[in-house]
Order: C-alpha cells, then sequence, then structure tokens
C-alpha cells in the first residue's frame, strides 16, 4: 500500500513536500501503524503523522521521533496525558504537559475527536 500512494502522488507530481507546496495541495500523511510511515520516510519528505490510539499504553515516542513530523491524537491526550485527573488538569492558559512534551521533541500535534457519524 505504502508504494501505490507513493507512486499515486508521483503520478500527480506531488511526492514531495515542494511539489505539494507548489501545487497548492497541502498533504500529511497519518496512519496508526508505524510500518508504512517507517517505510514512506526512505520515499519522501512529505510531513508523516504517527496517530495514537489511547494515552493509557505505553508508547515510544523515542522511536516515533526517528519517523514522524508529528503525533495525531485524541483530545484526551492534550487534557490527561500523563494519566492526569479532572483534578489534576493543567493551566488552561499554557500549553498541556502532553503539548509541552511533544514541542521538546521536535514533533508537532494534530488532535482528532472521536465521534459517532
Amino acid at each position: 500500500m505504502t508504494q501505490a500512494l507513493y507512486d499515486f502522488l508521483a503520478f500527480n507530481n506531488l511526492e514531495t513536500t515542494a511539489k505539494a507546496t507548489a501545487a497548492g495541495i497541502p498533504i500529511m500523511l497519518q496512519s496508526f501503524s508505524d510500518k508504512p510511515m517507517i517505510r514512506f520516510a526512505t520515499m519522501s519528505d512529505l510531513p508523516r503523522i504517527q496517530l495514537l490510539k489511547s494515552h493509557y499504553m505505553p508508547i515510544d515516542f523515542d522511536f516515533i521521533e526517528t519517523y514522524a513530523h508529528g503525533v495525531g491524537v485524541n483530545t484526551e491526550f492534550i487534557m490527561y496525558w500523563p494519566k492526569l485527573t479532572r483534578e489534576d488538569l493543567f493551566d488552561p492558559t499554557t500549553y498541556s504537559p502532553f503539548v509541552a512534551e511533544m514541542h521538546r521533541r521536535n514533533l508537532f500535534v494534530h488532535t482528532y475527536k472521536h465521534a459517532q457519524d
């Protein structure tokens, strides 16, 4: 699938950040699986976002830093990482501990909200 995606982007002259930007089409690749992201990192410089499922499972951010430009997280990560409770909520006038940690690691943060459509 990774090769097919790259081939599609290349066919449409969008396989690099420069080409996508010149075409006016911002492209960011997102995946819950690390394997396609790691492979795509060897093929293109397009931004890669590692999607994360739960703030309760162990996450190897050191490893994610090696192949991704950012992380995509459910809004719970912003509010309750690392395992904060409602009583421990961070100061809303500053970055949450999660966002601060990701910025320290030079990873940007994309959020999503689980919704039933």
